[in-house]
């Protein structure tokens, strides 16, 4: 039987790595029917149910996971990115607390609290976890993306200017693996942020008919739609 479950659990690993979240989620909730406390199963449906912006389902499944015993500071990370999506800002920082705790020198962690920050208005915060971030050397796409969010904001031009290249380079590099929507969303912000308002115009005709509502999270990237519309109401 243990041979069974190591063997269940590796495929479900498998299939979700490759994308293929439906038959990972069959085996887990196998797995869960012949041993429910079978380490690590609620932490990969919660990681699915994420990826297929069901934050409520992670939320679940993920406390359960960390409930179970140690939990790794991702996990914490992970519960905080669902806890985001539905606005339960208080909940999230106390989860990335717990995680920055466990490994002070993780810089993820200041990303999502950057990102709490703007969310809530507060931008001088968000630049300054957010540069805490850059500083320890985290340099992802998330991280670049909310700091030329909040140079726009600041209206700290040459510091905007580098972070638009940033976000254009990593934006290239990705473009491909993200969703359809999340890329011309992204298109859009990034023209903004260049001063093209041609282009802004023209993709924003596209983007008023999609909804404001999702707050999508992709690989490491949560964006909320809704901040576009911010961003332009402030140059128009």
């Amino acid at each position: 039987m243990k041979e069974r479950l190591e063997e269940l659990f590796d495929e479900a690993k498998t299939l979700s790595l490759l994308g293929r979240w439906k038959e990972a989620k069959e085996k887990y909730l196998q797995i869960l029917e012949i041993s429910p406390d079978y380490p690590g199963v609620y932490a990969g449906l919660g990681e699915i149910e994420l990826k297929e912006n069901k934050p409520r389902r992670a939320e679940e499944y993920l406390k359960k996971a960390i409930s179970g015993g140690k939990p790794h500071p991702r996990l914490h990370q992970l519960l905080a990115i669902s806890l985001i999506q539905q606005e339960k800002w208080k909940e999230a920082e106390e989860e990335l607390e717990k995680s920055l705790a466990k490994n002070p020198s993780d810089p993820r962690p200041y990303v999502f609290l950057g990102y709490i920050a703007i969310e809530r208005g507060e931008i001088e915060k968000a630049k300054g976890l957010l540069e805490l971030a850059k500083n320890e050397g985290e340099r992802s796409f998330p991280l670049t993306l909310y700091l030329m969010e909040v140079y726009f904001f600041l209206e700290e031009g040459e510091r905007l200017k580098e972070m638009v290249k940033e976000v254009k380079a990593n934006f290239e590099s990705s473009k491909e693996f993200l969703p359809k929507g999340l890329r011309d969303f992204l298109k859009c912000e990034i023209a903004l942020c260049e001063g093209n308002i041609r282009e802004v115009r023209s993709l924003w005709e596209k983007l008023k008919k999609s909804s404001f509502d999702l707050r999508i999270y992709h690989a490491g990237l949560i964006y909320s739609p809704s901040r576009l519309q911010e961003m332009i109401a402030k140059l128009w």
